[in-house]
């Protein structure tokens, strides 16, 4: 999967530090959420089968069992790729703004000017040791806030780029 992520974002077009700046989602993060939920279906399919096995009761009939498992797995897993893939975020900085959007086919730009951004911060949570960031953006206009998740492609880039252009408007 690495090197297969490392040929899609090569695929991408150059980008350089100056305005405007495109930043991408993370090109296979569909395929590791199928891959991690078919994993964990085949384990458990796996692991009925081994015991099963060791004492004495499979037939051809728990094997269609073991294939309905996997099925239900694959369909649970494709679903998941599925949401997974519509909620990737691309962001776009522009000079006068910052666009996003969400998907990855056809995306529907919207563009907010600068100065419709009322607050910029960056949050954190730790789960277990692991830490999650990103960026959240609250408009003036009280619609919902936006968050840019750290599976951004150059989040630090973006991160250090959005702090250095906006400056809150008194």
């Amino acid at each position: 999967m690495k090197s297969e992520k490392r040929s899609r974002l090569a695929a991408l077009p150059p980008q350089g530090s100056e305005l405007p700046r495109t930043f991408y989602p993370n090109p296979i993060a569909e395929w590791s959420i199928w891959t991690l939920l078919f994993g964990i279906g085949g384990f458990v399919a796996g692991m009925m089968a081994s015991f099963s096995v060791y004492d004495g009761f499979m037939s051809s009939s728990f094997t269609w069992v073991i294939f309905i498992i996997l099925a239900i797995m694959g369909t649970i897993a494709l679903i998941a790729a599925y949401f997974t893939g519509r909620s990737a975020m691309t962001v776009r900085v522009e000079a006068n703004g910052i666009s996003y959007a969400r998907g990855r086919d056809d995306l529907q730009w919207v563009t907010v000017a600068w100065g419709e951004i009322l607050l910029l911060t960056e949050k954190s949570r730790t789960y277990r040791g692991t830490v999650r960031h990103w960026i959240e953006l609250e408009f003036r206009d009280n619609r919902k806030k936006l968050k840019l998740p750290q599976d951004i492609e150059g989040y630090a880039t973006l991160r250090d780029m959005l702090f250095r252009v906006f400056t809150p408007a008194k």
